[in-house]
């Protein structure tokens, strides 16, 4: 026993370098263990909120590209509806007003474009954009071409060209714009099926580590939850954009009803066949020109045009020689073809060969008109001068500028002129 004047005796005591007991350490480990596990599920909840940011951010992207690209493809409908519309009007300021607008539209198009370009990302993007502009550079010549002859008010001329130009010049346009944009909406899709995926495998493993910590549990949920509501609202705005889409397809469809009612009501004959003699398509005003019940029975039993068409067979090889020699195009070829019944007409055709990359001809299309009055007329008008130069009396003809312009033989005989000679233009 120790009195307090007396000293400790013996080794110094151990300095205490860990004062919690047993259960205390138990404790300060499992909550360093949870203070981990925290710290993960934190970062766990905010590398949800980062995906939810970037997913934003390029929804944004993907909705202003789809919206740029349904509003281009708009402007283009309305700017072939507004052509169309030139073609017929003979107003001189609403045919103005007209041109003002269809050139409004198509600056917008362009800019429309660029805009676009400048925000592509993906390499088939890329590739398909560049469709979409030679696919516009086409339409904007074949569309200048077809404003130029309406101008000269040469309406037979430029509904003729819309048909056979114009018009396929739009509908490629058309396909490439179409391809584009869906690629753009496939495109969206594909990062929300990624995004959806990631916030997916983000969201259990939080749900596992917040399973240990109610704190971490609940703000993940919530996390989670805002972003399947932002799913929700996206798959609304989808269907929105799919129902636009199904209105802009029904308004092509309407316009393609349009131009095929052009194509069945015209005067003239409109036709496409192949190099080889088949008749590909061939519109009612060729069908009855041809005598043929329909164009449909035209198409199934013309197979050989050489040879069941052609007067002269040789005319087939003559043409396709033409259209080598010329670029691929031949106007006014005129020559004689059978009808069903047997019967011959003499016809006028307008023709283009449509040719792949590599210059070889698929088909040719064009128009047909029958000139068989026109050709009966003017053989009957040069037997009837047959005739006068068989008289023996001297016939002239003097126009109201009093000028000859017809002197028989015996007028030669009579005054010992020539026609060369007494008929001056």
């Amino acid at each position: 026993m120790l009195n307090k004047n007396s000293q400790r005796v013996g080794p110094t005591p151990p300095v205490v370098l860990w004062p919690f007991s047993v259960g205390g350490r138990l404790i300060l480990s499992f909550g360093l263990i949870c203070a981990l596990l925290a710290a993960l599920g934190a970062s766990f909840f905010f590398s949800l909120g980062s995906i939810r940011q970037l997913y934003e951010k390029e929804r944004a992207s993907s909705q202003r590209d789809v919206g740029n690209l349904q509003l281009i493809n708009k402007h283009v409908d309305l700017q072939q509806a507004q052509i169309l519309h030139q073609m017929v009007e003979t107003d001189a300021a609403a045919w103005e007003n007209y041109e003002k607008a269809i050139a409004r539209l198509g600056a917008a198009n362009a800019k429309g474009l660029e805009d676009y370009r400048r925000f592509m990302e993906t390499k088939e993007v890329s590739e398909l954009y560049a469709v979409v502009r030679d696919a516009l550079q086409v339409y904007n010549s074949r569309t200048a071409q077809l404003l130029d002859l309406s101008r000269q008010r040469k309406t037979s001329e430029a509904t003729a060209f819309a048909i056979e130009t114009q018009v396929s010049a739009y509908d490629q346009y058309q396909t490439a714009l179409k391809a584009l944009l869906d690629a753009e909406k496939a495109e969206g899709n594909a990062f929300a099926e990624a995004t959806a995926q990631q916030i997916h495998q983000a969201y259990w493993r939080s749900v596992f580590l917040v399973g240990l910590g109610i704190v971490l549990v609940f703000a993940t949920g919530v996390s989670v939850w805002r972003i399947l509501g932002t799913f929700r609202d996206d798959k609304r705005i989808l269907g929105r954009a799919v129902e636009e889409n199904e209105q802009a397809y029904n308004a092509v469809r309407e316009a393609d009803q349009k131009y095929r009612s052009m194509f069945d009501n015209a005067s003239e004959g409109i036709f496409q066949n192949t190099p080889e003699g088949n008749v590909l398509a061939a519109n009612p005003a060729l069908a009855r020109m041809l005598g043929f019940d329909s164009p449909e029975e035209l198409v199934n039993t013309r197979t050989d045009l050489a040879q069941q068409a052609y007067v002269d067979p040789g005319k087939r090889a003559e043409l396709q020689r033409l259209l080598r020699e010329n670029g691929g195009v031949v106007n006014n070829h005129e020559y004689q073809v059978k009808r069903k019944d047997g019967s011959v007409i003499w016809i006028s055709e307008n023709v283009r060969a449509i040719r792949d990359a590599d210059g070889k001809d698929l088909y040719y299309e064009g128009s047909v008109q029958d000139i068989t009055a026109r050709k009966e007329a003017v053989a009957r008008i040069a037997e009837q001068a047959a005739l006068l130069d068989k008289a023996h009396d001297a016939i002239m003809v003097r126009g109201l500028d009093d000028r000859l312009s017809f002197w028989n033989k015996g007028a030669e005989r009579l005054f010992g002129y020539n026609e060369r000679r007494s008929v001056r233009p």
